[in-house]
Formats: structure tokens, C-alpha cells, sequence
């Protein structure tokens, strides 16, 4: 019941002004869970109880936000639900012992609009897919009624930011080596297919079902010019379209095939100049490479990682520097034995195709990683990249000196990270997805906002 306020408590990472600043009893539907206390009290006096739910009822009703449609018959066919919550948590996690903050559930992706950055999508474990219009105050969920809410992979078209690719499917593989043998299936929800939409989100349909039902996304990469075409990276191979998602192909042509030590096409990243040229890692069978991407029938080139014999590779995630296409990392997790988990470093690839170790520490960036690997380079330099896993790491290359330093930005935040997200007119305004939600920083990662999660009914 919604019940009048004189005040907010503020998470170390909000910062908003609220409408009942000006108004002590204006609600706010999407802050009810800062109520607690005193629903704790009313929920002791067991002869109002009736009456209060009633009451709450009829207020929904007249909120703008539900529409009133509480009031409203049920149309068959569509969508009857009023959303309730639970909206973020109060109080929760943070990696590192520092204040907690508002926790929702676990996302996978996030894709910007390449003009509008106030309207972005994410893309939900367990919760489909969600689109904001006013920079996150808002979140309309878009996939409710489509054949599956595990989301694992989701991109937009840059030259026609209207059509979208969302993969289900959760690629964040949990492996269990202790008590599952290495090519033992994920421990991850798999999808049905692919959700393809050419009007921002109102409208979907499911594609590619023969090709990924039963399989998990990783990543999803579409040609910067050619709206139609797009790759995908999941538990089944490596598989692209040239007609929009239609038909799916797997890809061959020196790829290795999906069985024993090789889980799963783990990532695919394309050069935006030149999307002839492709790179493509596989879990359990290193990176590899095409200048053919395009051609009927791409050929791929390995890429050797320059990796102690005694150290097995697992998930490998890749970043390309947009500012320079031809700088490539990848970030490796691996181990010796069965130990995947571990992550054994930076890797970064230059135009004369050769792999050299970063040379910066990666303490405390996790190890767990069949489960959370991210490389996501600044737009605007390849001196700039962030990797996420258990926590968030920031490294630097010093443009003049050439030395690399890095820094923890998951001390504040939940852990285990998945995607990361920038601002395309301002490379400092970040967004980092996690267990926890979503979390947005307008400096580079220095502090950050969780007011941006609060909208999300997915935990």
C-alpha cells in the first residue's frame, strides 16, 4: 500500500531527486520498496489487513503507470499483467564490503541506440528483454509473450538501429568440474531461437529454431552496413545470416567443430571498417581469424596464443578497439588440468597478426570464468579497456611511456560482471551489467549510479 513518505534513503551509488521532494505524499510506485519498516508494522496489526490490500488495489487502478488497468476486462491474446514488482532490492550486495546498493537480477547484454543514447536495450537471464527511452528511468519489458525469457546475447543493427537480434539462451556456461566431466552440459538456461525485430522492439519473431533450440548465446555481432547480416556466437558453433536472420549457416572453413574440449563458440567481434575481416574464439579451442567474411564460404586462419604448454584454455572473450580496428585483445581463462576457471591473462593482437601478453596485473578479476568474461575497449582509444568477470578491472596504457597500469571498479558494485556498455556521444558514461542489474557511471567508472536499476522487474 502506498503510504506517505517524508523523506528517501539514498544508496551510496543514487543520486536523484524525487518528485515527493516538492510533494511528501506523492508515490512513486517504483520506490515502494523503501517502505519497509513501516510495512513491517503494519503487517503486525492483522485486523487492517483486508482493508489495506483493498485499498492498495484501488489506488493501482488510478496510478498512471498501470493505466488503470486493473479496471480494464482481460483481452485474450495479450499481455493482462500490471507490474507489481519486485522492483530492485535495497540494501543489496557489493562486491568488496562497501555500502550496498539497489539489486535486481542477472543481465547478459545491453545495446545502444547509435544516435539516441537515452533509448537502450538490455537483455535479461531469466527476464527477456527490456528497452529505456529516457536513459533508464524507465523500463518496458518487450519479450514477454516470445518463446523464451533467457536471453543471452542481444544487438542492434548500427545502420538501422530499428531492427534487432536478442539470442536465447544463456552462454554463461557453469562448468563444475568437481563433479561433472568437462563436456558436460551447461548449467545454464537454453534457448529456442532467435528473436529478430525490425520496429525497435514492439514486434518479434522467432527465427533460426532448428539451428538453436537447446543452445546458449555468447555473443551476437551485426555488419555495420548490411542490416541482414549477422553472426552469433553460442553453445552450437559459429553461425551467421545474410537475410536477416531467416536462414542461419554454421561456419566451417578451418573452425573447429563443437565436441570433447570445445564447449562452444565464445565470442565474435568484426572490424567496423572492414567486415571482411572477422575474429572468432572458441571455449576450449583458441582464437581464429577470416578476411573472407563476407565470401560464400569464409576461410578461417588460427590465431596461436603464446600460452605455457601445461596451461588448457577455456573461455576466451575479445574486444576490438573501435578508434583502431586493427587492435584486437583477449582475454583468456584457462588452467591446468581440468581447472578452467583461472584467468591467465590479456592478450593483444596488432595489424601484424602476432599475440603478446598485456603486461598488468588482473589480480582479483576472478576465478570463475566459464561463467563471467568480458573485453570491451574505449570507443575513442585502444589504451582504454575494461574486462569483466568477478569483479570489473580498468586498464590503461600510458601513451607515452607504453606502460600498463589497471584498477578495481567493482569494489562498489554486485559481482560477477557480464557486458559492459558505452555511451556512443560520451565515451566517460558507462554502463556495466552484473548479477546485480544494471549500473551506469558518467566518469569513466571513478563513481557510479544504481538509480538506473530500479525499474527492472526481473530479481
Amino acid at each position: 500500500m502506498a503510504m506517505p513518505r517524508t523523506g528517501r534513503r539514498t544508496t551510496a551509488a543514487s543520486a536523484d531527486a524525487p518528485t515527493r521532494a516538492r510533494d511528501p505524499h506523492f508515490d512513486d510506485p517504483r520506490l515502494r520498496y523503501e517502505e519497509l519498516s513501516a510495512d513491517r508494522r503494519q503487517e503486525t496489526e492483522v485486523d487492517k489487513l483486508p482493508h489495506l490490500r483493498l485499498t492498495a488495489l484501488v489506488q493501482q487502478a488510478q496510478m498512471p503507470e498501470s493505466g488503470g488497468m486493473l479496471a480494464m476486462p482481460a483481452v485474450p491474446g495479450t499481455s493482462n499483467w500490471v507490474q507489481l514488482g519486485p522492483t530492485a532490492i535495497p540494501n543489496g550486495q557489493s562486491q568488496g564490503g562497501t555500502a550496498r546498493i539497489l539489486v535486481t537480477g542477472r543481465l547478459t547484454g545491453i545495446a545502444l541506440h547509435p544516435t539516441s543514447p537515452q533509448v537502450m536495450y538490455i537483455a535479461a537471464a531469466r527476464g527477456g528483454v527490456w528497452r529505456t527511452t529516457d536513459g533508464g528511468d524507465h523500463w518496458v519489458p518487450l519479450t514477454d509473450n516470445e518463446v523464451s525469457l533467457a536471453i543471452g546475447a542481444i544487438a542492434l543493427a548500427p545502420s538501422n538501429p530499428q531492427v534487432l537480434y536478442a539470442g536465447t539462451g544463456e552462454g554463461n556456461l557453469v562448468l563444475y568440474q568437481q563433479v561433472f566431466p568437462l563436456n558436460a552440459a551447461p548449467a545454464s538456461y537454453q534457448g529456442a531461437g532467435v528473436l529478430n525485430s525490425v520496429n525497435g522492439g514492439t514486434t518479434w519473431t522467432c527465427q533460426g529454431a532448428a539451428e538453436f533450440t537447446g543452445a546458449a548465446f555468447f555473443r551476437i555481432a551485426v555488419h555495420p552496413t548490411n542490416r541482414n547480416t549477422a553472426w552469433t556466437a553460442t553453445s552450437a558453433g559459429l553461425f551467421r545470416t545474410t537475410d536477416g536472420g531467416a536462414n542461419w549457416a554454421l561456419m566451417a572453413g578451418g573452425l573447429p567443430a563443437i565436441g570433447g574440449s570445445v564447449i562452444a563458440a565464445s565470442d565474435v567481434v568484426l572490424d567496423p571498417a572492414n567486415p571482411d575481416i572477422v575474429y572468432t574464439a572458441f571455449f576450449g579451442g583458441g582464437v581464429f581469424r577470416t578476411t573472407t567474411g563476407n565470401a560464400a564460404a569464409p576461410g578461417w586462419a588460427a590465431q596461436p596464443l603464446p600460452l605455457p604448454a601445461s596451461q588448457n584454455v577455456g573461455r576466451i572473450a575479445l574486444g576490438l578497439a573501435p578508434s583502431s580496428p586493427s587492435k584486437v585483445y583477449a582475454l583468456l581463462a584457462g588452467g591446468a588440468g581440468g581447472n578452467l576457471e583461472n584467468v591467465l591473462g590479456l592478450y593483444e593482437c596488432g595489424a601484424a597478426g602476432a599475440w603478446t601478453q598485456v603486461a598488468v596485473s588482473l589480480a582479483g578479476l576472478g576465478q570463475q570464468s566459464s561463467y563471467n568474461l568480458n573485453v570491451a575497449v574505449d570507443p575513442t582509444t585502444p589504451d582504454i579497456v575494461y574486462l569483466s568477470a568477478l569483479t570489473l578491472l580498468k586498464v590503461t596504457r600510458n601513451p607515452i611511456t607504453g606502460v600498463w597500469s589497471s584498477v578495481n571498479l567493482g569494489q562498489g558494485l554486485h559481482a560477477d560482471h557480464h557486458a559492459f556498455g558505452f555511451d556512443p556521444t560520451n565515451h566517460l558514461v558507462i554502463y556495466d551489467l552484473s548479477d546485480g542489474g544494471i549500473y551506469k557511471s558518467t566518469d569513466g567508472g571513478t563513481t557510479w549510479m544504481d538509480r538506473i536499476n530500479r525499474d527492472i522487474c526481473i530479481t
